[in-house]
């Protein structure tokens, strides 16, 4: 049975690590989301074509040969994180559509980077689940601004200034916490107000 890892600040049901570092560097507020918001969530869908739903989401190509997140392990950890929540909402199973019982579904997962203010509170939850971590809740300035969805996972921390760069590809949720702390902390001591994110996304199609 996977379980999911509690944090210093943990919630009713789950490990979300709130980004409190930005907050207690740059604001004094912390409005953050509780993760109960992911329950309804859904991995992207598309039907074949592929064609991302965010610009700023690359396919992977066999030039680039990109270190991307092992996909079983993705999906197990989407499964579980939902799971979870589901079960803490009260209901006992997640709801399955039509065409999933109808269709096999076909996986990608894309790359997507983002700059991520650090001067005001990013209203970003993390929890990790089932090996990796994902965000569990995010605000709507921040999921408009970014591009960033539910149920991605951080794989790479960085600063604009390309001194500090940190994998975090699969890393716990302290290890994660600790790379977006120290870039946050170089960027503010050296006048930046964001840093760059590296995000792996599961995008789940079906044939036509």
């Amino acid at each position: 049975t996977h379980r999911l890892h509690r944090s210093p600040v943990g919630m009713m049901f789950s490990a979300a690590l709130s980004l409190a570092l930005f907050a207690s560097l740059a604001s004094p507020v912390h409005p953050f989301h509780n993760v109960g918001n992911a329950c309804s969530s859904r991995t992207t869908e598309l039907r074949r074509p592929f064609t991302f739903s965010s610009q700023q989401i690359r396919a992977s190509s066999s030039e680039e040969k990109p270190d991307l997140v092992d996909q079983k392990t993705f999906l197990e950890s989407i499964d579980t994180l939902k799971n979870e929540m589901i079960k803490a909402s009260g209901a006992e199973t997640a709801p399955t559509s039509s065409k999933d019982e109808e269709e096999e579904p076909v996986y990608a997962i894309g790359r997507l980077k983002v700059k991520l203010a650090i001067n005001k509170n990013p209203g970003l939850d993390l929890t990790e689940a089932g090996g990796l971590v994902l965000v569990s809740a995010l605000s709507q300035e921040t999921a408009a601004q970014t591009g960033i969805q539910l149920l991605d996972t951080i794989v790479e921390v960085s600063t604009t200034d390309n001194i500090f760069q940190k994998s975090t590809k699969a890393l716990n949720l302290d290890e994660t916490g600790g790379a977006l702390e120290a870039a946050s902390i170089h960027a503010l001591q050296n006048g930046m107000t964001e840093i760059e994110l590296e995000l792996n996304r599961l995008i789940k199609g079906y044939f036509s």
